[in-house]
């Protein structure tokens, strides 16, 4: 399977800062009432110190699985993709943490786009990837983004 960088430590694996697991990187302690209340495992500062990246277990690397990718996607009469999971006009493309298509294209409508651990970047809601002439919101697959649940434009 392709592997890209890891996108937690960015390639390094090993001794590394890291988003804290506790409050995944807001710096807020997620058990308090208190919206305010500073995290007490990473004191607000929200990385923390790891010996091994628990994303690419020290490799630096994770794989990409786009297994159910097809060599030619299928079209809607106006000539966009169809969703791969239910056949509407698709919207998204699936894309690497540095916006490449992956596979040949694995395209998803709106409402399947974020399902079965895809990921959505929260800066990416009009940053348009083209193929074959059309237009397609980015999704990401699982773990594919850094610890900010972030891609590569928007760490």
């Amino acid at each position: 399977m392709p592997k890209t960088k890891c996108p937690e430590c960015h390639g390094l694996g090993h001794d590394v800062m890291i988003s804290c697991p506790d409050c995944r990187g807001t710096g807020y302690d997620p058990n308090e009432d208190n919206p305010f209340a500073q995290c007490h495992t990473c004191h607000g500062e929200k990385k923390v110190e790891a010996d091994i990246c628990p994303k690419c277990n020290g490799h630096g690397e994770i794989e990409l699985d786009y297994s159910n990718s097809t060599s030619d996607p299928e079209l809607t009469p106006d000539g966009f993709c169809q969703c791969a999971d239910c056949g509407t006009k698709a919207t998204h493309v699936l894309v690497s943490y540095n916006h490449d298509i992956l596979g040949s294209g694995i395209f998803y409508c709106s409402q399947h786009a974020f399902s079965n651990g895809r990921e959505q970047c929260p800066c990416c809601y009009d940053y348009w990837i083209e193929f074959d002439g059309k237009e397609y919101l980015p999704t990401y697959p699982s773990g594919a983004l850094d610890g900010e649940e972030c891609c590569s434009e928007h760490p």
